[in-house]
């Protein structure tokens, strides 16, 4: 009975191709396991990572054998690259008596340090790409989606409004995961400031919660892709010092292009010209949400019985295109 979504060799070689000429599966078990751990606390959570070894045992009501191959493939290609990725530093090097030395053969030469960023380069992009399918898979079958919802790992990744790295890249194209994770905190004090006082804290929890539950209205849907374009824009503003400084035991310092730690005048200036640009863009967009909301005041029945809407009628607001309603957080 299988314990783990990556047992053999061969499901390896099977996502992923390159590691054909290994020859030991202990070779990479080690980061399989670290792999597979990875995907049950970012993605999956404990509910539907127990889910899929069901699957694989075939102890679902509706398994044969191995039971849903497009799950359990997914989640094979993810561990499998998630692991490939973090192991080939350790397999192309060998520590002796004299030191490390690189692995060859008489027939073989290593491969170039330019090859071997490419391909780990390329697992983290296919990891990240059948993450996206994994996540759309689970929506996509109810009854993983009610495995899935159950756990807090999925309750984190949709308090955002962009829940997934699919749907913020409709609004700007992120490098990667990573990228799109680090600024998840961002989306976050960015939906429980701007938006919240926008569209009603009262709202903004009710529009979460109906994502949460695909349960969104014709009216939360037109106004939606408004809000994630907005939220998206506002969180690169506010996020873009997190992306460009690194904490350590050195203090705080600046990144630059190619990743040497560097203080610069001229890259503050850049980032000073990057964050204004994207939270006017933010700001606009987010205008254009409530006075959508406002035209339309009836469709909105919790927005309008809620605390900011009274409070700006009591004031006499008016919405205009350079209206200072919201507060700077930065």
């Amino acid at each position: 009975m299988a314990n783990r979504i990556i047992e053999t060799l061969d499901q390896f070689i099977f996502s992923v191709p390159t590691a054909a000429g290994v020859e030991n599966f202990a070779d990479l078990d080690t980061y399989c396991a670290s792999g597979e751990l990875w995907l049950k606390r970012n993605v999956l959570g404990t509910n539907m990572y127990n889910r899929v070894i069901d699957e694989i045992n075939g102890d679902t009501s509706t398994s044969t054998g191995e039971g849903d191959f497009t799950l359990i493939n997914i989640c094979r290609n993810i561990v499998a690259n998630h692991a490939y990725w973090d192991a080939i530093p350790f397999l192309d090097v060998i520590h002796t008596d004299a030191g490390f030395g690189v692995i060859m053969s008489a027939n073989k030469a290593p491969a170039s340090k330019e090859r071997i960023e490419r391909l780990r380069a390329q697992c983290l992009a296919r990891r990240d790409s059948e993450i996206e399918n994994l996540m759309a898979y689970l929506e996509a079958n109810e009854v993983y989606w009610e495995d899935w919802k159950g756990d807090d790992v999925y309750s984190t990744m949709y308090e955002s409004l962009l829940p997934t790295l699919e749907i913020f890249n409709k609004y700007h194209r992120l490098a990667d995961r990573a990228t799109f994770d680090k600024l998840h905190s961002a989306v976050v004090t960015v939906q429980n400031t701007w938006v919240a006082d926008t569209i009603s804290k009262v709202y903004l929890d009710e529009l979460v919660e109906a994502q949460k539950d695909a349960d969104l209205t014709a009216d939360d849907d037109a106004i939606l892709p408004m809000l994630r374009d907005a939220i998206a824009k506002l969180s690169l503003a506010w996020g873009i010092d997190n992306m460009s400084i690194n904490i350590d035991t050195r203090g705080v310092v600046m990144l630059n292009d190619t990743n040497l730690y560097v203080g610069s005048v001229a890259m503050d200036a850049r980032l000073d010209i990057y964050k204004a640009t994207y939270k006017k863009a933010g700001m606009a967009m987010l205008n254009r949400v409530f006075d959508y909301m406002v035209k339309n005041i009836d469709d909105f029945t919790t927005f309008a019985a809620s605390d900011e809407y009274a409070a700006m009628l009591t004031a006499g607001f008016e919405n205009e295109a350079d209206n200072t309603m919201f507060s700077s957080i930065f």
